[in-house]
């Protein structure tokens, strides 16, 4: 077994309350099991924290392979076209198979961002966990009070499905997407309600040719449409900074286009960001480099996107994309575990397996190497979804094999 913030532990156990919460974590000899408690044991088998998920799309896993345009601007306008054409039934039924997906794959959280707030339906409806963005979009001034009123009434919606295990968060989409005074509006809102902020960011070329220069084809578009076109900037990271988006409440998404300026921002203003390395290759933006916003103290979480991008959600070849840019594979676990959690705010509550957070439990099978620090995080960074055994919710079984169940309910153990 591995906590992830302390050393690992040879035939581990950990008792779950009746609440789903962790009250007992250690050798299993010393983790007394109450009468009448069920057993769950999972031999030659390591167990760590879920797999925290810093962003996803649900509701898009209906799009799976559907959009196969590989210039970036093109995929965005056959990707709106597809979503016109879906419904909030069809939406939420979508974000049920990417749960369960994420399930299969040791991923017990994911940070969503969505239009339709269909993933905080699903997420409720499952017991799932999981943080749902609220999308917003406005790029023209005039837009400003309608938009920011669309989203109060989709936020107060999702709201109803919040619990302790789902909460809610806002996301003004993109900078090719928001207005600035949008932004502005948006930030004051969620700042003033609690709620979290979600941005896509830095992702293309495009992105920054339009946001520094007001060029390209972002710019053409709000040409063609009739939009003012933004004051410019010295970067997308530099746009939000004015706008007053940036701080310890938003989820940078991607910033793969980021200058070491850029990253004194982000790190001052106390950002977090997740990096989707595979999902920017595949869109030909180019390699995030994570390592020196991780040495000026960020806090990056690893993402899956979308599998309108990428056919197949896998967290662990993000992780070892991650590895080939010059992470060891000790950091990469923790950022797939407990600074994915800090990335996204549930850092008290999850990411490392410790008294008093849920137990959301990954269960890794076939496992036999050396139990240290460096074994036990290469095995969850060379994993794949076949290697998951188990993956827990609270301490409820949501994936997997049934393990060597005895009793009632109590104690998960590996040896």
């Amino acid at each position: 077994m591995w906590p992830v913030t302390d050393a690992p532990i040879g035939h581990g156990a950990i008792l779950v309350g009746g609440d789903g919460r962790i009250q007992e974590i250690g050798p299993s000899a010393l983790v007394p099991l109450p009468e009448g408690a069920e057993s769950i044991s999972f031999p030659r088998c390591l167990l760590t924290p879920g797999i925290i998920n810093a962003h996803t799309h649900l509701e898009l896993t209906n799009l799976r392979g559907k959009i196969q345009d590989p210039d970036f601007f093109d995929w965005i306008q056959h990707l709106r076209r597809e979503k016109a054409d879906g419904n909030q039934e069809l939406f939420v039924e979508a974000c049920r198979v990417g749960i369960r997906e994420f399930w299969s794959y040791g991923v017990t959280c994911v940070a969503d961002t969505g239009d339709s707030g269909s993933a905080a339906i699903a997420l409720s409806e499952l017991g799932g966990r999981g943080i749902a963005f609220q999308e917003v979009f406005g790029p023209h001034p005039d837009q400003r009070d309608s938009a920011l009123a669309a989203l109060r009434e989709r936020v107060k919606e999702s709201v109803s499905y919040a619990s302790e295990a789902v909460r809610v968060g806002v996301s003004p989409h993109a900078p090719y997407t928001v207005s600035e005074m949008l932004y502005c509006d948006v930030a004051a809102y969620a700042r003033a309600e609690g709620l979290r902020i979600a941005v896509h960011v830095a992702e293309s070329i495009s992105e920054t040719k339009f946001i520094v220069r007001g060029e390209g084809p972002f710019a053409d578009a709000w040409q063609a449409r009739g939009i003012p076109q933004p004051v410019t900037a010295e970067s997308p990271v530099a746009f939000l900074e004015r706008a007053g988006v940036l701080g310890p409440d938003l989820l940078a998404i991607h910033c793969v286009h980021v200058s070491q300026q850029d990253i004194l921002r982000l790190a001052d203003s106390g950002t977090c960001v997740v990096v989707c390395s595979n999902s920017n290759a595949r869109h030909g933006h180019g390699l995030p480099n994570p390592l020196p916003m991780i040495e000026a103290g960020i806090s990056v979480g690893v993402g899956t996107d979308s599998v309108a991008s990428l056919p197949v959600p896998d967290p662990y070849a993000e992780a070892r994309a991650l590895v080939e840019l010059g992470l060891s594979k000790h950091r990469v676990a923790e950022l797939l575990t407990i600074v994915g959690a800090r990335a996204t705010g549930w850092d008290d509550e999850i990411g490392s397996l410790e008294t008093g957070k849920w137990a959301d439990l990954c269960v890794f099978g076939g496992f036999n190497a050396p139990l240290d620090s460096g074994s036990v995080a290469a095995a969850l960074i060379d994993a794949d979804q076949t290697g998951v055994v188990a993956t827990f919710v609270a301490g409820r079984m949501v994936h997997g094999a049934e393990g060597d169940r005895r009793g009632r309910s109590g104690a998960v153990s590996t040896g």
